[in-house]
């Protein structure tokens, strides 16, 4: 009965086997964690990569001395992003592994001027329209306009910056997005130029 009672080689083996439990969940949980943070990471450069192009996109445009147009979008992942525009940032947002946020805010060099479709001029084309019936003038360097009208064009920007703050524009993968170098030539052989983003219809 004593020896039975002296015997700790049951419980010695039950504690190795605790502590061989508790360190194999601690090297599976470390392998989980580090597949995590190393998932999100290479979604987070992926998505940087995307963002850091397109504000390269809008700088060579910007750099041209016609006016020009391309046509751009953003890759299909197997992850749904967004890309949020204003005249100061893009946005992407995307969804992690395990529903954790990820967030690539890049400030823009240039500022782009983003249209929607529902005000009333959306591309180059439409704003030397819009311009020429409003003024009689479509700002060609026939046609240039005036200094107020240019002044009230620089304030329909400045509207437009503060409008984007709370509504930027959306912009979803495969989504065919217009980058556009506008000139608008105003007074005698002065011009100031825009480049334009919008959604195709």
């Amino acid at each position: 009965m004593l020896k039975f009672i002296n015997n700790n080689h049951g419980s010695i083996e039950i504690a190795w086997s605790s502590l061989a439990l508790l360190l194999v969940t601690g090297i599976l949980l470390v392998v989980g964690l580090t597949t995590l943070f190393l998932s999100n990471w290479q979604r987070t450069d992926e998505l940087s990569t995307f963002s850091s192009y397109f504000s390269t996109v809008l700088e060579t445009m910007d750099a041209r001395f016609y006016e020009h147009q391309i046509v751009f979008d953003f890759p299909e992942k197997t992850y749904p992003y967004t890309l949020l525009l204003t005249s100061q940032y893009s946005v992407i947002t995307a969804a992690g592994y395990f529903n954790t946020p990820l967030l690539i805010k890049t400030p823009l060099v240039i500022q782009p001027w983003p249209r929607f479709q529902d005000e009333n001029w959306t591309t180059g084309e439409d704003l030397h329209v819009f311009l020429n019936q409003t003024t009689g003038d479509d700002g060609t360097p026939m046609h240039p306009i005036n200094h107020t009208v240019l002044l009230d064009l620089y304030n329909q920007w400045n509207r437009t910056k503060q409008h984007l703050i709370d509504h930027p524009l959306i912009i979803y993968p495969l989504q065919q997005v217009i980058v556009e170098k506008v000139i608008i030539y105003y007074e005698i052989n002065s011009s100031v130029d825009f480049v334009l983003v919008y959604l195709l219809k």
